[in-house]
């Protein structure tokens, strides 16, 4: 409701949303941070299609693989923060479920992994 209040026009919900996190809960703001490089990668993915195996492979080994197992650990983190804190995790279990949609795409259409490979066993 308040996040409502406070924007001028619906393109501000976002910036607002973000600020009213940052008060009530700071581990969901910090979620929502990740979700853009998350959805940075995604977008990134998207802009590859048509182009070689091996490029793709090359993009989902340097840059993709990194970039979401740092994301997919912090997550982990602020989940359990969250959790010890007593606040609500809502806003990370739906960016927890993107990662999840992301990183398989990534395993799938950039490396040639199955979808149900360990992550840990990855480096994802």
């Amino acid at each position: 409701m308040l996040t409502h209040v406070l924007r001028d026009s619906p393109a501000d919900r976002g910036t607002v949303e973000r600020q009213v996190l940052q008060l009530v809960n700071p581990d969901a703001r910090e979620a929502l941070n990740l979700l853009d490089g998350i959805e940075q990668l995604n977008a990134k993915l998207d802009e590859m299609a048509g182009k070689s195996k091996e490029d793709l492979a090359q993009w989902g080994i340097t840059e993709a693989r990194g970039k979401l197992a740092q994301a997919g650990k912090k997550l982990t983190e602020l989940i359990e923060q969250s959790q010890k804190a007593g606040r609500s995790t809502t806003t990370l279990d739906e960016v927890i479920g993107r990662y999840q949609a992301v990183r398989t795409r990534v395993l799938v259409e950039a490396l040639d992994l199955p979808p149900t490979v360990d992550p840990t066993a990855s480096g994802m």
